[in-house]
């Protein structure tokens, strides 16, 4: 655990004088010819944006900062104090972007060194961190800012002998900041101390008693050790610290139902609402609550008593809305939606926009296009920038197989909103449709450049088109790099298994697959429920399973998928195929005719309903299904059986 946080403070330093006063009148002078120039200018955008920034309004101090950088782009302060609203507003890259330019004009910033560092540590970067911590030390010998970023750098670097020994000395020196302890705990955590960690916690509290992190890390702390009676009490004091942040009150209640004290939990839960009962906020937490631990009724109950309390409540309803809709009630969703129309007459009322937007949805993943597109149309009519409308708009031409304006409408939307990483991965598909596919690589790497922290998301559907292009290689070394920084990554691990069917490795493929299985049934253990990993655990073992039994769990498997995603593609083609593998090719057929018509250019959907209907007697029917997925050119699990059925091989 590194709970190491950026605890950023603005220290306003006295300006030395220039001259003595006897200069005084050379000053005036000098003063009288620059009072009219861009030097006071500059200063004025710059302490205005000084002062919105104390005020938290990051924007217009932003804009400040930027006017005093155009009148004097080597302005170094300017560009510091830029980076340090990006930071606020969550933009990162650009914060780093900034502060870089600021030590770049003036290396001897020391502050914006130190918040390079932070980012260095965010980004898993610590040896990075480490260099800003000591050219820091070199330029301030003794900083505590420094000092603190070289020990968390340690620390993340496992050398917690060396953190150790830094802040055991600055605790000797008199330091008490907050920060300093959590990077004590962490050191002892890394050396499996958890009692030091605890006791460092405690002295740190007694030296800052308002600082609310400490209780929340010591709190966590007793959790893990089973200490459930100290967390309680330890996130009690918090509360009493700060009672109007129901946050907390959640935080406790979320620790008396993991250790079954289910009866104090909804009584703390309770205590939320009653505190604040027209708060829309605590309501939301107190359903999504609920919602995380699967008890949709108890949920259901809640968000209905917010919405008595407070009618007018927008935010309520669409978290219903939302609840129904997850749980398989869409015309109860569609129901609450239409009551949110009826709340304001401003067609343009951001939250009616909002409203037509989830409709707009709804209405599509029902495959209601005509109404999807008529919601979609209203809300661009009054906001032509709309980018939830754009993004339907653009999902809407998927579906219909339009390419060009798929590409038009998540053109729109990645410009709008480029940190946007599902419009980067819908516009690749687009241009995939339309068998652009150079345009769709293009498209996720300058995503994948531009959001290195979403590769998550980004390397499954750029893999898809490396593989598409037959660029086998690149796939692999991308897919490598995500099983290096998770091992357990079971997702990549199977589609790792993929890449070596379509380069024909059998072997190599038979391996990915194995360990991804046993990452599946690890992830079982833990999350019965989690549908994902049933599916996928049960397809592999459909087709390489080695053990008596393997083929009736799987089904198992499967038909538990099927319980909680009916509609889901993979899940009725897993399904289908493992029907198709036990001689039931009625049910096989079913379910895989309805994948497909979900999914109609599907390789391996064609591939499974060929091969059952070669079994059904709809020979010509079968031979077009296998043609299709032998001469897409893809590489698929079954290609040689594809390729054996045709009398290709």
């Amino acid at each position: 655990m590194s709970h190491f946080e950026e605890f950023n403070r603005e220290v306003e330093k006295d300006m030395r004088k220039l001259f003595s006063l006897g200069m005084a009148f050379l000053i005036l002078a000098s003063l009288a010819v620059a009072c009219s120039g861009p030097e006071e200018k500059k200063m004025k955008f710059f302490n205005k944006g000084k002062s919105l920034y104390e005020k938290g309004e990051f924007v217009k101090a932003g804009l400040e900062f930027r006017n005093a950088i155009q009148i004097d782009p080597k302005y170094a302060d300017a560009h510091y104090m830029l980076g340090m609203v990006e930071l606020r507003k969550g933009n990162l890259k650009n914060a780093y972007g900034s502060f870089s330019k600021a030590v770049e004009l003036n290396p001897n910033l020391t502050d914006a060194h130190i918040q390079l560092g932070n980012l260095y540590l965010a980004a898993r970067q610590p040896d990075k961190a480490l260099k800003k911590a000591e050219t820091v030390l070199q330029l301030s010998p003794g900083n505590e800012d420094a000092l603190l970023l070289k020990a968390a750098a340690l620390i993340a670097l496992k050398d917690s002998a060396d953190a150790l020994a830094i802040l055991r000395d600055m605790r000797q020196r008199g330091v008490k900041r907050p920060e300093l302890f959590l990077l004590l705990a962490s050191s002892h955590l890394q050396n499996n101390s958890i009692k030091e960690a605890q006791d460092a916690l405690n002295t740190g509290i007694a030296d800052n008693p308002k600082a609310v992190i400490l209780y929340l890390t010591l709190a966590d702390l007793y959790t893990r050790d089973k200490k459930i009676d100290e967390a309680a009490a330890t996130l009690q004091k918090v509360i009493a610290l700060e009672p109007k942040n129901s946050r907390y009150r959640l935080t406790l209640a979320g620790l008396y139902w993991h250790v079954g004290q289910n009866d104090k939990a909804v009584a703390t839960l309770q205590e939320v609402v009653a505190a604040e009962p027209a708060n829309e906020e605590g309501r939301l937490q107190v359903g999504g609550f609920y919602i995380a631990r699967g008890r949709f009724a108890d949920a259901e109950r809640e968000l209905k008593a917010g919405i008595q309390a407070i009618p007018k409540s927008f935010k309520l309803r669409f978290a219903l809305s939302d609840l129904y809709l997850n749980t398989g009630m869409p015309d109860r969703a569609i129901s609450l939606l239409n009551e949110c129309l009826a709340l304001e007459k401003d067609a343009g009322n951001p939250q009616i926009l909002q409203t037509k937007n989830a409709l707009a949805r709804i209405h599509l993943a029902r495959q209601e296009v005509k109404e999807a597109s008529r919601y979609v149309d209203e809300v661009i009519k009054e906001n032509s920038k709309d980018v939830d409308a754009h993004f339907t708009k653009g999902n809407i031409a998927l579906l219909k197989r339009d390419g060009a304006g798929a590409v038009a409408e998540f053109r729109t939307v990645t410009s709008e909103r480029p940190q946007l990483i599902p419009g980067h991965i819908r516009l690749a598909e687009a241009h995939m449709l339309n068998k652009e596919y150079n345009l769709a690589s293009d498209t996720l790497e300058k995503a994948l450049k531009a959001n290195p922290r979403s590769a998550p998301l980004l390397s499954a559907p750029l893999v898809q088109v490396y593989m598409k292009q037959k660029k086998y290689e690149s796939a692999l070394a991308l897919l490598e790099e995500r099983i290096q920084q998770n091992p357990g990554d079971a997702f990549a691990l199977n589609l790792r298994g993929q890449v070596y069917n379509a380069q024909g490795d059998e072997l190599k493929a038979a391996e990915s697959y194995r360990q991804a299985m046993a990452v599946y049934e690890k992830v079982l253990q833990k999350q019965p429920e989690n549908w994902v990993a049933a599916n996928d655990l049960a397809f592999l073992l459909s087709e390489y399973g080695s053990k008596p039994g393997d083929l009736d769990r799987a089904l198992a498997l499967a038909r538990k998928a099927y319980g909680r995603n009916a509609e889901n593609p993979a899940v009725l083609d897993t399904l289908g195929w493992i029907y198709y593998k036990k001689g039931d090719y009625r049910q096989a057929e079913a379910l895989i005719v309805k994948a497909i018509n979900k999914a109609p250019e599907s390789v391996m959907l064609n591939y499974h309903l060929g091969m059952i209907q070669l079994k059904t007697g709809q020979a010509e029917q079968g031979k077009q299904r296998l043609n299709f997925a032998v001469r897409s050119g893809d590489g698929f699990a079954g290609r040689p059986d594809a390729l054996k059925a045709l009398g290709m091989q």
